[in-house]
């Protein structure tokens, strides 16, 4: 489902985001 799929990539952004600060 597209949901999943943006649940992926809205938690793949967030850790992204996070990781580095």
């Amino acid at each position: 489902m597209w949901v999943e799929s943006h649940l992926l990539l809205v938690g793949a952004l967030t850790l992204g985001l996070a990781l580095p600060q």
